[in-house]
């Protein structure tokens, strides 16, 4: 009965792996020319990009295991592989698939579903509450357009969600969803800055990209389009927000001084470092790292 399972979960994840790479190719020759043309001339540019997925992808792991405080949770090198797998599913469709596929693989490793789909969603929670104080503090010091209004209501939602925090041990319903072992500390302020640098990475990266470009793109700036690229992982209406992603990007090189053209390269940049950067994570792991860190559980946990 054992054998029988472990050959349908290989299978399993033969079909997911060629499915990914179907997606993958997809979305390459949607638009095969400008990606290509991207990394030709922004090779650099595109490698720094894919440096900052990498990182990014590590620190998100990271996050995730400081919240789930499991004891026989899976090692940094597992879950960076399983979360960059599971980025590249969220090409399959729209509504982030990916995290699915995450919840399925962790259960081998005795993480329940509500334990998997909990801290995954209070990640989501954490990166958009810091994002929106973010946006609601940068977005009054843009003079470019007037974004007074939507700097408050971000302000608002930011203390409304502190004020909804401090209130879950007055009422029950609030503190129904904090039911996670979290309540060391350390374990919060960790956390936390963890939370931080996953949004600094994302503004450095635009910073980066923009500027070498040639646009006027301020550091505030970079800060909302960052704020609002992780909010815009809430809905995720196309796979892996394509096409959106793209747009906002365009619109923000034209606000800061980029041609039509150059805009959309700096879209494909940041485009092609996400997939290359987690590829890299995938097939570094796949290829290097002993098996048992990849498709079996550890001997030792059974």
């Amino acid at each position: 009965m054992s054998l029988l399972k472990n050959n349908i979960v290989k299978k399993v994840k033969l079909v997911i792996f060629f499915l990914v790479v179907f997606a993958l190719m997809m979305t390459i020759l949607y638009n095969w020319k400008g990606l290509i043309n991207t990394i030709k001339f922004h090779y650099w540019l595109v490698a720094y990009t894919s440096f900052l997925a990498v990182c990014l992808t590590i620190t998100q792991s990271i996050n995730f295991l400081c919240l789930l405080d499991k004891k026989t949770s899976p090692s940094i090198l597992e879950t960076s592989y399983v979360w960059s797998l599971s980025s590249l599913v969220n090409y399959l469709g729209p509504f982030q698939p990916g995290l699915a596929f995450r919840i399925t693989f962790l259960r081998k490793y005795g993480i329940s579903v509500k334990q998997s789909l909990s801290v995954s969603i209070l990640l989501i929670i954490l990166s958009v509450w810091f994002s929106t104080g973010a946006i609601g503090i940068t977005s009054l010091q843009i003079k470019k357009i007037d974004m007074t209004a939507y700097s408050y209501v971000s302000l608002m939602f930011f203390f409304s969600c502190i004020l909804l925090y401090s209130l879950r041990k007055k009422y029950p319903w609030p503190n129904r969803f904090y039911r996670l072992n979290i309540q060391e500390i350390h374990i919060k302020v960790i956390s936390f800055i963890l939370i931080i640098i996953q949004y600094l990475l994302s503004v450095f990266c635009i910073f980066v990209v923009f500027k070498t470009l040639g646009s006027s793109i301020t550091f505030n700036e970079s800060c909302v389009i960052a704020g609002i690229l992780v909010i815009l992982t809430l809905i995720s209406l196309t796979p892996n927000n394509i096409g959106i992603q793209e747009m906002l990007m365009g619109y923000a090189g034209y606000l800061s001084g980029l041609t039509p053209d150059i805009s959309l390269v700096a879209a494909l940049i940041f485009r092609a470092g996400h997939i290359i950067g987690n590829l890299f994570i995938v097939f570094l792991l796949t290829y290097t790292v002993n098996k048992r860190y990849l498709f079996n559980a550890s001997k030792s946990s059974e």
